[in-house]
């Protein structure tokens, strides 16, 4: 029986043949450098694999997919590589369940959560832990100090933020590796760091700390007080200045731990300013918002009003087709539906904006929805029951939600195909900029406001497409009415192939 199968470096692509896991005697399986494309197959059934590399195999998940799938039945594996692999989405807490597992690398991938189930026994074996240029966000994982064996730590380059609670001081004894450089991390270290053995190696250079400048690990220097700020500024002003209606404040995270936490924040930021007056989060299943109330009732009603155009990606077939008429596709009219839900939530001009009104709303009877909403709060709106009865999935509706001109669509049923069509195929990323005003001598840096993708071979025109240009004429609006925040925009255009073999600026610097 086959145990060690090793194709790496070699030109190998396509799909990994699902057949694969048929081999349940495999101890040793790398596939590693090569050209494959599409999803990783159910490998559940290969019980008594110990190493499993499938590290640089150019895979190109698109945002649609590209997560993990289950691990737990893999009881023997002891290193697990899947770097620069394009995956998405949250670390499964099933890898830290693994007894034998002593190596875990998941570097330059997409990642936004690190999930670490808490230990109170020798139940893992872990002892290298790898996540370095991720998008893992949010405050450093509590759990990881509660792995007995762990002594190697890298989550390098990603956006972590908060500060290094105490607990993690403790460990500096045990700990030999720690990279935390190329983060978010504030205020002052555990004093362990400072006053205990000097053994551990690594850098907390590149964060927002108060970090002597003697103490080895803080060589390098920390960022800016202007970078310290970071995105979530650019994405509260583009709220209350109109610029967006709805920003995405966290996916895969805790519920309602974030939740509560993100309206306890608002709640004393409106006390201090009513420029957040009329900010809400909303909740919509695992997905949490922050939105302006006018802003998002004046989307809606733009939306249904066909006053801003939006363009559907049919990504179910291959070719993806463009869909210009929402009332040519079941799932777009769904999302039709879907938005006159919406319009009851948020009326236009209704009740000048105050907290949403306590009593349910129901959707009228020719919509296909038939559920309540739930009553609403002043502090948060939920609105997770508003895809019942629908195929629409939540990226088709983020896609809307968050301003872009063109959205994928595609049913839970055809997502693994929707995956493989757009892995396949060269896009444009579209990217619009922005810089806040400030004094003369501020740097001038640009943020990201938005940025989506739309398949090359339906947009060769890049920003000359009739529906670019008429985004770029929304968004010119927009910035008019609150010019005196910003700094003209500026739109870039990317070609990307295979999503994560290369990026190449095609169009750089239009001011809008």
């Amino acid at each position: 029986m086959l145990q060690s199968l090793d194709v790496s470096y070699n030109q190998l692509s396509g799909s990994i043949p699902p057949s694969i896991s048929g081999l349940r005697s495999l101890t040793y399986l790398s596939m590693s450098n090569n050209g494959f494309t599409g999803i990783i197959p159910e490998i559940s059934g290969l019980w008594q694999l110990r190493t499993l590399d499938l590290s640089r195999l150019m895979l190109s998940h698109s945002l649609l997919s590209g997560h993990l799938p289950a691990l737990n039945k893999l009881k023997r594996l002891q290193l697990l590589d899947v770097s620069d692999y394009k995956l998405s989405g949250t670390n499964t807490r099933d890898i830290f369940t693994l007894p034998n597992l002593t190596e875990l690398n998941v570097s330059i991938n997409t990642f936004t959560t690190l999930e670490v189930v808490r230990f109170l026994g020798p139940e893992t074996q872990l002892q290298v832990l790898d996540a370095e240029g991720n998008k893992l966000r949010g405050h450093l994982p509590l759990n990881l100090v509660t792995l007995p064996n762990l002594t190697s730590i890298n989550l390098s380059y990603n956006r972590f933020f908060g500060v290094i609670r105490g607990e993690f001081g403790a460990k500096v004894g045990s700990w030999r590796i720690l990279y935390l450089d190329h983060n978010f991390q504030q205020g002052k270290l555990p004093q362990e760091f400072i006053l205990g053995p000097k053994t551990i190696r690594g850098s907390l250079s590149n964060n927002c700390l108060k970090c002597p400048e003697n103490l080895p690990i803080c060589f390098g220097g920390q960022k800016k007080i202007s970078e310290c700020s970071g995105q979530n500024d650019t994405d509260i002003l583009a709220l209350c200045t109109g610029m967006r209606p709805v920003i995405l404040v966290d996916y895969g995270g805790k519920m309602p731990e974030l939740q509560e936490r993100l309206c306890a924040i608002l709640k004393l930021c409106q006390k201090e300013s009513p420029i957040f007056e009329h900010l809400r989060v909303m909740v919509i299943e695992e997905m949490i918002y922050l939105i302006h109330v006018r802003g998002l009732a004046d989307h809606v009603r733009s939306s249904l009003n066909s006053e801003q155009e939006l363009l559907f990606v049919d990504v179910e077939r291959d070719p993806p087709k463009m869909i210009t008429e929402a009332e040519k596709s079941p799932l777009g009219m769904q999302l039709i539906s879907i938005q006159k839900l919406f319009s009851l939530v948020f009326p236009v001009g209704g009740r000048k904006d105050e907290a949403l009104p306590s009593h349910t709303v129901t959707a009228d009877a020719e919509l296909p929805i038939n559920e309540h909403i739930p009553s609403q709060s002043s502090e948060f709106i939920d609105l997770s029951s508003c895809m019942q009865n629908t195929e629409v999935l939540l990226p088709t509706l983020n896609g809307w939600l968050l301003g872009y001109p063109v959205v994928y669509l595609f049913r839970e049923e055809h997502s693994v195909a929707a995956v493989c069509n757009l892995s396949s195929k060269y896009l444009h990323i579209y990217k619009i900029s922005i810089c806040r005003n400030g004094s003369p001598d501020e740097v001038y840096q640009l943020d990201e406001l938005l940025s989506f993708s739309v398949p090359y071979d339906l947009s060769m025109r890049g920003s000359k497409e009739k529906w670019a240009e008429a985004f770029l004429a929304h968004m010119q609006g927009r910035w008019e009415r609150c010019k005196p925040a910003w700094r003209p925009l500026q739109m870039e255009i990317a070609f990307a192939f295979d999503e994560g073999l290369g990026v190449y600026l095609l169009d750089k610097g239009r001011d809008l």
